[in-house]
């Protein structure tokens, strides 16, 4: 990984967070939190243009696995930077970034408040998913540099098309 924040996910927390999962209330209590959680994140106009078109119980099946992981002990061989920024660029380039992570986070605070788990608990989880922030914040600036390439190179190929064209119509004048 070259982001060293998403590493983290890896660390030597794990013997605390192989009793986070089931601190939380194990994997039914995680399975309402994501329902909900999603729930939260479809009403929210700032978040829900970034689920159009997508099947949603495939998108919750994927958040349930990924925070059973998160929340027990992640896999050396999971490479959650490159999970992270391919799996989400096309919502980076839908403007996706860190602010919009913030806003996730806050809505996952508020379902796990709204299961009447314990505040300690959800500072625990917020710990072990606020790394991926960074994640968000590469991934939004990232799109945005490639955006203004593009935008550079279209620029660059209208004044291109301009210039051809107006050599041949001074090449057409002249030749009369």
């Amino acid at each position: 990984m070259t982001l060293a924040s998403a590493e983290v996910l890896h660390s030597s927390q794990s013997a605390r967070k192989d009793e986070l999962l089931a601190k939380l209330g194990g994997k039914q209590v995680l399975n309402a939190a994501v329902d909900q959680f999603y729930d939260r994140l479809l009403q929210d106009p700032e978040l829900n243009r970034f689920f159009h078109g997508n099947n949603i119980s495939v998108l919750k099946w994927h958040q349930f696995n990924f925070m059973s992981i998160a929340f027990t002990t992640m896999p050396k061989d999971l490479d959650v930077e490159h999970l992270v920024l391919n799996k989400h660029a096309k919502l980076f380039e839908m403007g996706l970034n860190e602010s919009h992570f913030d806003l996730m986070m806050k809505h996952l605070r508020r379902t796990f408040e709204e299961l009447n788990i314990d505040k300690a608990l959800i500072q625990e989880a917020e710990q072990v998913l606020t790394p991926m922030r960074s994640l968000f914040e590469h991934g939004g600036k990232a799109a945005n540099v490639k955006e203004e390439n593009w935008r550079k190179g279209a620029h660059v190929a209208a004044a291109v098309a301009v210039i051809s064209l107006l050599t041949w119509r001074y090449m057409a004048t002249r030749k009369r």
